[in-house]
């Protein structure tokens, strides 16, 4: 049975443009990759989805929002996703989601691989924003099997 793998980020240039390779590996070897982020515009995302043999699911992501209603909402939506394509392993790329992706993941028990690739602004400005990042990223990545 061929593995199942999750492929969350915010758009199609960290999914494809950062990642390509990874994904194309993945496929080759016989991966059934899903890849879950905004579409864009004009389609892009589902376009590209299909050119590389994986599997699109759109997701709406505010990447500067702080709005705990709209955070909330991801983290569902995640958890939905994850729900219907069942995978073997979560891959995530960005804050949020590696937070909200991460919970999701952690509440399912499905082995989770967040890589942080910068902490967001919320940390660097300080205050109240920086201490509730911190607090879900270390909740989100508390049961990962590997963090890069």
């Amino acid at each position: 049975m061929n593995r199942r793998i999750l492929i969350l980020g915010n758009s199609r240039l960290v999914v494809f443009g950062f990642r390509g390779e990874l994904i194309d590996e993945l496929v080759e070897r016989g991966c059934e990759v899903y890849v879950a982020f905004p579409n864009g515009p004009f389609g892009e995302g589902s376009k590209e989805s299909a050119s590389r043999g994986c599997k699109y699911v759109e997701v709406d992501i505010n990447r500067r929002g702080k709005n705990p209603a709209e955070d909330i909402g991801l983290f569902r939506k995640y958890r939905q996703i994850m729900q219907k394509v069942k995978p073997d392993a979560v891959l995530a790329y960005t804050v949020k989601c590696d937070i909200y992706g991460g919970l999701a993941a952690r509440s399912l028990r499905i082995p989770f691989f967040p890589n942080i690739t910068g902490l967001g602004k919320a940390l660097d400005e300080g205050g109240l924003s920086a201490i509730v990042v911190r607090r879900l990223y270390k909740s989100s990545i508390k049961e990962a099997c590997c963090v890069f």
